[in-house]
């Protein structure tokens, strides 16, 4: 079955006459009573199955089972547009709203994931990021649901609409209508139940077949005029091609600068290929750069610089070293290298010192916005006997909490990601066998940072588990 038809909306089915086949079809229908009735329908139905992508129809001596759900479609209408003005906001150029839109898919109900579904096939990266991130929370609490009823031909499973207003069977004890409403199952005999799933296996592919979006590509676009935009640009954005129109790739794409000998054409220079003469495909090159989003026609760019664009000031901070290759490892397109780093839990035996297993347990960097970082578990994590062996040598995230206000985009009352109201650093590596209590990690990171930073704590600021913080020196420290 195509990927079209499981991601599609909702459908409509109905039974409509044919001219009569050779035989009546025999079926076993389960109603609403519990009462499974075997009978033959009448010759000459057919099922027709209307979907977002087309009518299909299928002969009733062709399908396996059916069910039929207890949603129905006007009870879904108010949510499919709920999901579809989301979606909207999943696109803003507001990161705070942004923030708010995925929010508010993640506290719909499960039968909101088909037409979250269909936002994987969005051009918008970052719509599919976060589409994608709320249907795994749902699978992950167990909560999806397909709201739609579902016919299975051939090993095939069809979601969609069941719209009928009775079905005439003839049974050994006579012929009997069966109202819609009544209708729970139907199946060919020797098939077995035709229990209704929740879906997850026809409509959610597994993430390796789910082609993952290409992050956005960091870049400094210099212009003809002088001006120059530093900020992100969709990597589809940067499609080239030679002059004998072959695609050029962009992988590894380090800069281009305009040709003089070849009006509209650059010289494009990647990592380890020879340079090449392309031009770029789109007619306007899109720039995100801090709260403006600009379209620069492509005929005033004079070079475009790929990678990190500036120095990140740290002093010594591991932590903005750590952004630095995030970052830069996005802008190639490849993954963001993933460092562990030594945290503090109050009250589990989890840590270094406390863990009845001799393990401690670890953070990641998982998200940068501008100043700030979010840091916290991921599913290395183990926040109850520790994940990593005290053998090992990791940083420790420390933090010095100063009571700053939360910079726009980051919501300081999220329980799970709150604000830490400080910066963070990471310490140079330790064994996990030096830390042996909480003040022994604390003397080793004032020794380091000085007495105003301390060891990061899960459950900060709230209920803790992830929080945002500045990974470099904060407003009124910048230079």
């Amino acid at each position: 079955m195509s990927r079209l038809s499981l991601f599609a909306g909702f459908a409509l089915a109905a039974f409509t006459a044919l001219p009569s086949p050779a035989e009546e079809p025999t079926v076993l229908v389960e109603i609403a009573d519990g009462s499974i009735l075997a009978g033959t329908l009448p010759a000459g139905f057919e099922l027709t199955l209307v979907m977002a992508d087309g009518e299909k129809k299928i002969a009733v001596g062709d399908v396996r089972r059916l069910a039929v759900s207890n949603f129905r479609e006007e009870e879904t209408a108010a949510l499919e547009a709920e999901v579809r003005k989301l979606r909207e906001g999943l696109a803003a150029e507001d990161f705070k709203e942004r923030e708010a839109a995925s929010k508010a898919l993640q506290a719909l109900p499960g039968t909101s994931a088909p037409f979250v579904s269909r936002m994987l096939g969005d051009p918008d990266p970052e719509v599919v990021s976060r589409a994608r991130a709320v249907l795994r929370s749902l699978e992950g609490r167990g909560q999806l649901r397909d709201s739609r009823d579902f016919v299975v031909v051939e090993q095939k499973v069809l979601r969609g609409w069941l719209r009928l207003e009775k079905v005439e069977l003839r049974t050994a004890l006579g012929s009997v209508e069966i109202g819609r409403a009544e209708i729970r199952t139907m199946r060919r005999p020797g098939v077995p139940e035709a229990a209704l799933p929740p879906g997850v296996e026809e409509w959610l592919p597994p993430m390796a077949q789910v082609p993952a979006p290409r992050p956005p590509v960091l870049l400094a676009a210099r212009l003809q005029d002088g001006s120059q935009l530093v900020g992100e640009s969709p990597a589809e954005a940067l499609a080239l091609v030679d002059d004998v129109g072959k695609n050029v790739t962009s992988e590894r794409l380090q800069s281009l600068v305009r040709d003089p000998g070849a009006p509209g054409y650059f010289q494009v220079r990647r990592k380890g290929i020879p340079a090449v003469r392309a031009a770029l495909v789109a007619k306007e090159l899109p720039v995100v750069s801090g709260a403006r989003r600009w379209s620069i026609p492509v005929g005033m760019i004079e070079s475009i610089e790929v990678g990190p664009l500036r120095p990140f000031m740290g002093g010594g901070n591991a932590m903005a070293v750590l952004v630095q290759n995030h970052l830069a490892a996005l802008a190639q397109g490849a993954e963001a290298p993933t460092q562990r780093f030594w945290v503090y839990i109050d009250g589990q035996p989890a840590n270094p010192w406390n863990s009845v297993g001799k393990t401690g347990m670890t953070w990641v960097l998982h998200r940068v916005h501008e100043k700030v970082c979010l840091v916290g578990a991921d599913k290395g994590t183990n926040a109850y006997k520790g994940d990593t062996s005290i053998d090992e040598e990791l940083p420790i995230l420390a933090v010095r909490k100063r009571n700053l206000p939360a910079p726009e985009g980051v919501d300081p009352k999220d329980f799970y990601a709150g604000w830490i109201g400080g910066d963070v650093r990471l310490t140079k590596p330790v064994c996990g066998r030096d830390m042996t209590s909480l003040e022994a990690v604390n003397t080793i990171i004032r020794e380091e940072f000085g007495d105003e930073w301390e060891v990061g704590e899960h459950h900060s600021p709230s209920g803790g588990w992830h929080w945002w913080a500045y990974w470099e020196p904060p407003p009124d420290e910048e230079k």
